[in-house]
């Protein structure tokens, strides 16, 4: 009858609970299996082994999500540079000519008429014919200086830095998002590996009670038939398919590690220890969370920045009511070889000279009815910001809270589990004592063996949940994109 035992207990721990994972794949560490039901994976070429902080600083180093938040920080920097220049000379442009222009015609001019005179001389006429052409060139130099704008420069100038401010808050809310995503990849690798050793447990009872029988058929021994046989053999069925689906997982949930740590294709990741167990984290009053929270969530930088740029780029529309005061200036020379400049008050030389220029000026925008539009959408803008920022403020608080309370729960319920783990054992032992001298019964040691493999499962699942949950609670309190502050948490 002990035979008997090994055929119930098998199924037990081959059809353990799924374990959530992310859809990849990797040739990490294969499962024990039938050779006729599994082809052998191919060996990894490397391997990888990382611890979980390892793992997250990794996968920050090389996420494509945080590269491009850091893009969009590199933009808002260029804006802020762009606003800062514009205080100084921001119209400044050079344009110059080239062409080819007429000779002067001197055939008629009287005798003792210096150049710079000839424009007295009707006579004197421009010279087109293709010999007398020589070449022109003309450059102008024009700048326009804001002196006063009603603030629309100074307020161009922090929303921008406002605006950088929020796309650097950007980076660490993404780079949080990918920090849990690993740790949560990393657990469930832990969690398959831990139960792909059960699983090779299992089918080592299996094998032994074949074997045995077998034995005792060919004995003839009346405690066993050829109906215990057939249904051994049928377990055996159901356990190569537990196999395949457990093998699946696991190569599933290594597979997402190492795609999201940018391992190389046929780079096997492992964690660096090869046990799933609770990790050290001293649990501390929420006020404590709350308060770090609120210094280190990016949502409320982002937030309060965003309401700082939005009030700046209100007054940067409102500034358009008022008159800017202005002053500029235009600098041109123009010369060409043969002519000579008339230096008179009342004739211009179109092809010699120089002009200067330089004035004051007020401008004013007389599209009041579209400055108003702007305004109202500035406004608009600045209170939906203003409503996120409330938002924010209360929502942080909820979530630590949450996630606080939920991992007070997985601690209690891993003790739980834990302890009653530990009674299934104990009470495996005294039944297969009591057996082995005589004194149980097979139904009683079947039931002990049977509850302790699923305790045993349910117990590295809680393991699983808790370790998660701490690493949540590190998520929301705004740490765990930062390894090394994360890590003075949590005692791995």
């Amino acid at each position: 009858m002990s035979t008997r035992v090994l055929l119930v207990v098998v199924v037990f721990v081959a059809a353990g609970p799924a374990t959530p994972a992310h859809p990849q794949q990797t040739p990490a560490d294969t499962l024990a299996a039938p050779a006729d039901t599994l082809a052998p994976a191919p060996a990894p070429q490397d391997t990888l082994r990382v611890g979980l902080f390892e793992a997250v600083a990794r996968s920050l180093r090389k996420s494509p999500e945080v590269a491009r938040r850091r893009a969009q920080l590199d933009y808002a920097q260029a804006r802020h540079y762009q606003a800062k220049a514009s205080r100084y000379v921001p119209e400044l442009s050079v344009n110059t000519v080239h062409s080819l222009a007429p000779g002067l015609d001197r055939s008629g001019v009287s005798d003792g008429i210096p150049d710079d005179g000839l424009y007295l001389d009707p006579s004197v006429e421009n010279d087109w014919t293709p010999g007398a052409l020589r070449p022109f060139n003309g450059a102008t130099i024009e700048f326009g200086q804001p002196v006063y704008t009603w603030g629309e420069l100074e307020q161009s100038i922090d929303a921008a830095r406002h605006n950088e401010t929020v796309e650097s808050a950007g980076i660490e809310e993404k780079a949080l998002e990918v920090a849990f995503r690993t740790a949560e990849l990393y657990y469930n690798v832990l969690l398959t590996r831990q139960l792909s050793r059960l699983t090779g447990e299992a089918r080592s009872k299996l094998s032994r009670a074949e074997r045995e029988v077998r034995q005792l058929l060919q004995e003839g021994d009346s405690t066993v038939t050829d109906a215990d046989l057939f249904q051994l053999q049928i377990q055996q069925q159901k356990f190569r398919r537990r196999v395949v689906e457990l093998r699946q997982r696991r190569r599933t949930a290594a597979g997402g590690l190492r795609r999201q740590l940018f391992a190389p294709a046929g780079t096997a990741v492992l964690p660096s220890t090869p046990l799933l167990e609770p990790v050290g984290f001293e649990q501390r009053p929420l006020d404590f969370y709350v308060d770090r929270a609120r210094k280190n969530r990016p949502e409320l930088k982002q937030a309060a920045a965003g309401v700082e740029a939005r009030q700046a780029l209100l007054e940067v529309e409102q500034s358009n009511y008022y008159p800017k005061l202005f002053i500029g200036g235009r600098f041109g020379q123009r010369y060409a070889a043969g002519r000579p400049n008339q230096e008179s008050a009342y004739i211009n030389e179109n092809f010699v000279g120089s002009t200067t220029e330089a004035a004051f000026s007020i401008r004013q925008d007389l599209s009041f009815h579209t400055t108003r539009a702007n305004v109202r959408q500035a406004r608009a803008e600045l209170a939906e910001v203003r409503a996120q920022q409330r938002a924010a403020r209360q929502l942080v608080p909820l979530e630590v809270e949450e996630a606080w309370r939920n991992l007070a729960a997985a601690r209690g319920a891993l003790e739980a589990q834990d302890r009653a783990f530990q009674l299934g054992k104990e009470w495996e032992r005294l039944e297969q004592t009591n057996y082995d001298l005589g004194f149980g019964s097979t139904e009683n040691l079947t039931s002990a063996i049977q509850s302790r493999l699923q305790l045993q499962i349910a117990y590295y699942r809680a393991v699983r949940d808790y370790n998660v949950a701490v690493m949540k609670l590190l998520r929301v309190v705004g740490l765990l994109n930062e390894p090394k502050k994360a890590g003075t948490l949590v005692d791995l």
